[in-house]
């Protein structure tokens, strides 16, 4: 199953980030079968963390109010993810955790937040496959 994602990566985050949110939203209405992601904090990024939290928050925001599953990166950022989520005054329908690598806690965290609104959440952990065996044999 492959699903149409859209949304500003916490990597190539900018200053100036109004104009893309309204961007997002146009292109989810008109794609109304489209998720919103990869979005999220990458703590590795210290200098763009607060942009990354403002503009996670806001895109995080949308995803519920358009009711769009969402797919979350997280690196070395994890209380300040929590910490939105839990302050989030609405949930998107079903939250995904891409490449996840964080702590028990952190994920018993999410999963807990999660249940007592009765969403789904997802986990997606990297394998570390031996990748010329995969290329050589698709």
């Amino acid at each position: 199953v492959a699903a149409r994602c859209f949304g500003l990566h916490p990597w190539w985050v900018a200053t100036e980030y109004d104009e893309l949110i309204s961007l997002l939203r146009t292109r989810l209405e008109t794609d109304s079968q489209a998720f919103v992601g990869e979005i999220g904090l990458d703590g590795l990024r210290r200098e763009t963390l607060n942009t990354q939290e403002t503009l996670f928050r806001q895109q995080f925001a949308l995803a519920a109010e358009l009711q769009r599953p969402v797919t979350l990166h997280c690196v070395r950022a994890y209380g300040r993810m929590r910490t939105a989520i839990e302050e989030a005054e609405c949930l998107p329908p079903a939250i995904s955790m891409h490449s996840y690598g964080g702590s028990y806690d952190f994920g018993r965290d999410l999963i807990s937040i999660t249940a007592k609104k009765k969403l789904p959440f997802v986990f997606w952990f990297f394998l570390d496959y031996q990748w010329s065996k995969v290329e050589t044999s698709v």
